[in-house]
């Protein structure tokens, strides 16, 4: 697995915990600064970009992280099909 070391934040989205007494089924709110985030969103050309919600060292602030995570390459397969270029007449 493949991870880049520097943060990238997420321009104009932001993220608020709920506040006392929201009911809990309201995991908190997001708010969006179009003209920022669209900038932000231009500098990329993947299809999906994955975002994690994170919690500041000192806990009282929460901020928005492009996750950066991929798979490793994966290996061809080297075994062949037993079907393909054989010696079987048929």
């Amino acid at each position: 697995m493949s991870v880049t070391k520097e943060k990238i934040f997420i321009d104009g989205l932001f993220y608020k915990p709920p506040k006392e007494g929201t009911p809990d089924w309201i995991a908190g709110s997001i708010s969006i600064k179009r003209k920022e985030l669209g900038n932000f969103l231009r500098g990329f050309e993947e299809d999906w970009l994955n975002i994690d919600i994170k919690k500041s060292k000192s806990g009282d602030k929460y901020y928005c992280e492009l996750n950066t995570w991929k798979p490793d390459a994966k290996a061809e397969p080297t075994a062949k099909d037993p079907f393909v270029d054989s010696d079987i007449p048929f």
